[in-house]
This record gives C-alpha cells, sequence and structure tokens, in this order.
C-alpha cells in the first residue's frame, strides 16, 4: 500500500528559470511549504529540472545548443548553481538537503532500483529531503529518461507514494480554454489532443499524462498545477483542496510487475503466435515454448525481454527463464521435449505469469 504521508515533488524547468525573475523567492517559498509539510508528518521528495538552464545563464548563452556534448557540459555547469539554491534556501529554513543524480540505467538494472530505494528511505529517516535529478552530464541519448516528469513517476512509484506533484507552466491540463480539474481515465483522445497546439506548446503536458499513469497504477494521485503557486502544495495535502488537474490513483500494481511494465530495460524479444498472445493477455497463461515463433537479438538468463504479436509492437515484457540460444532450439516445441533437447529444463515455462506483465496494463 502507498505510504499515507509521502509525497514526490516534481519542479519543471521554467518554473526555476523563468525569464527576468529571480528564482530565490520561489525557492523560499518551496522550502516553507515542504517545512510545513514536514511539520504535519511527511516524507518530501524533490525531483528537479533546471540544471542546463541554470548552465545557460551561467555561461551567459542566449539559446539552447543541441550538440549533446554541450548540454551534457551545461548540465555540469548548472547542477553546482542549482543545488547551491536548494542548499543555502533549504538550510535558512531548518531543513537538510541531499543530492541524487541518478539515471534510466539505475531503474533499468533491479539491483541498481533496489539500492536507490535504500539510499531514500535512510534519507527519509535521517529527515532529509533528498533532492533527485537525472545526471545529464553522462546520461547518453538512447537510455535518457527524456523528461523529469517519468523519473518523478518512477520514483513515486519505487517509494510509494501517495501524491506526485507537478509543477509546471500551465494552469493544468488546458482544454477548450479552460483547466480541466479531473481527469478519471487517461484515453488516447486526451492523449491525442495533448499533441496539439491546445496543450499549450512543447508536448510537454503529454509527458505529464504518461507520469500520471505511471503513478495512478502505483497507487499515487497526482496533481499538475503551476508552478507560480507553490502555495497549492501544503493546500492540496494539508487542506484538500483542489487546485489544477488531479488524476486519481488506481489499484497498485505489484512492485516485480511495477519495475517490469516501467522501469526496466529489454534486452530482446520475442515473437509469439496468434494463440500465444491471447493466452497470455486474455487468459493470464505463462510464456510456453510452444508459442514462440522468432527470437531477436542476445540476452541471457534473468533479462527482460518484450514480446511481439501479429502486429509487430510489443505488448508485453517478462523476466526469461532462459538464454536467447536456449530459446531458438527449445521455439515451437512442447514443454515436455524441453529437457531432451537442452539435457536440462530450468522449467516448463520460458517466462512465468508472475514475472510477466502487459504493457500500459
Amino acid at each position: 500500500m502507498p505510504t499515507k504521508k509521502r509525497v514526490v515533488i516534481k519542479i519543471g524547468t521554467a518554473v526555476i528559470t523563468e525569464k527576468s525573475k529571480s528564482p530565490v523567492p520561489f525557492f523560499r517559498a518551496l522550502a516553507a511549504e515542504i517545512g510545513k509539510l514536514r511539520d504535519a508528518g511527511w516524507d518530501v521528495i524533490v525531483v528537479t529540472s533546471g540544471a542546463i538552464g541554470l548552465g545557460l545563464e551561467s555561461m551567459k548563452m542566449k539559446s539552447r545548443p543541441h550538440d549533446v556534448g554541450k548540454l551534457q557540459a551545461l548540465a555540469s555547469i548548472g547542477q553546482v548553481t542549482l543545488m547551491r539554491l536548494y542548499q543555502e534556501i533549504f538550510e535558512k529554513s531548518g531543513l537538510t538537503v541531499s543530492q541524487v543524480l541518478v539515471t534510466r540505467q539505475d531503474f533499468g538494472r533491479r539491483t541498481s532500483y533496489l539500492s536507490l530505494q535504500r539510499t531514500l528511505s535512510t534519507l527519509l529517516k535521517w529527515n532529509a529531503v533528498p533532492v533527485i535529478n537525472e545526471n545529464d552530464a553522462l546520461a547518453a541519448d538512447e537510455i535518457r529518461f527524456g523528461d523529469n516528469d517519468i523519473l518523478a513517476a518512477l520514483v513515486s512509484a519505487k517509494m510509494q507514494t501517495s501524491h506526485l506533484l507537478l509543477l509546471t507552466q500551465t494552469e493544468g491540463f488546458i482544454k477548450d480554454g479552460c483547466v480541466v480539474p479531473v481527469i478519471d481515465r487517461i484515453t488516447p483522445e486526451i492523449k491525442a489532443f495533448c499533441s496539439g497546439k491546445s496543450c499549450l506548446g512543447s508536448g510537454g503536458m503529454k509527458s505529464k499524462l504518461e507520469a500520471a499513469h505511471i503513478a495512478r497504477k502505483s497507487g499515487a494521485s497526482t496533481f499538475i498545477f503551476a508552478g507560480a503557486h507553490p502555495e497549492y502544495i501544503s493546500e492540496i495535502l494539508l487542506e484538500k483542496k483542489g487546485h489544477g488537474t488531479c488524476i486519481p490513483a488506481e489499484k497498485r500494481l505489484s512492485a516485480k510487475k511495477q519495475w517490469l511494465a516501467y522501469s526496466s530495460l529489454v534486452s530482446g524479444t520475442i515473437s509469439v503466435d496468434r494463440g500465444a498472445e491471447e493466452a497470455l493477455v486474455k487468459k493470464g497463461r505463462s510464456m510456453l515454448p510452444s508459442g514462440i515463433m522468432k527470437v531477436s537479438g542476445e540476452f541471457g538468463r534473468g533479462d527482460v525481454v518484450g514480446l511481439t504479436g501479429g502486429n509487430g509492437t510489443v505488448f508485453a515484457r517478462g523476466i526469461t527463464s532462459y538464454s536467447s540460444s536456449e530459446i531458438e532450439k527449445i521455439r515451437g516445441r512442447r514443454s515436455s521435449e524441453i529437457e531432451k533437447i537442452l539435457g536440462y529444463t530450468r522449467g516448463e515455462e520460458v517466462i512465468h505469469r508472475d514475472n510477466l506483465t502487459l504493457e500500459h496494463a
């Protein structure tokens, strides 16, 4: 079950680096809000953007470069300024902050994923405020989160928070010029709406809805609202007021299936026939060798693989009990033949149903 008084607060880049304004007043207000939550018994984790934006300011660069190496260097410069703001201003409010830099690989590897949980749990026990950011100075494009909204949702899921607060430039999810107060279901129509100009531009709202989907499947309710009103933080959590857009929580997935669905990195794919796909999707069965048509990529026992059906898209992920080379030998065969073919068996299932989750389940 989610921890009733634990929240992840994600701060967007534009909230910190708004043109013509010093970020200091915002950080003071944020520290005051977190202080209120802490006094009320809440654990608070902050996920922050802004390192590259502050790096641009430090280097007096007027436009954001496209070169990855330059962006990574700017992140390295800006991260120092960013954490100095958190440390100096939060200390004046009696708050101890810690810096936690992560990459996508840290979530994809199960051992690193569990280590992150231990570290954050210890920091919270010590009454510190973890301030988490993606390690932009090192992260390669192919393994980036892509947006700290997703990082915040994954942290929320891992730490079993009850709420995820996304502070952004907009007042919430805007439709027809008005804020939508509650989104009960994140439908394809709502996602498609975010691709247009009505969602105020950059596609940032789409990533926030994706983050909300992860959070709600982890048992957390998401609120999207304007960072210009940090006072909304305590009003939402302590006074139960409604601000911005709320995406309510759903029934929580198991910890393993959360990791499989949203955090794991896929090492290869297994293509299955229509009967196997139907058995997995509609009947909740395990993946047997008889339904396997093709293996792509090289992977070992215990790696995460994607399962593809007739249309070629991944419909599920699972932890495989056999390596890619072993599966090549047993695909299309009965489970009873595995030991005869390989000379040993690791079980009847290539992927047991307990180690499998459907995409966007």
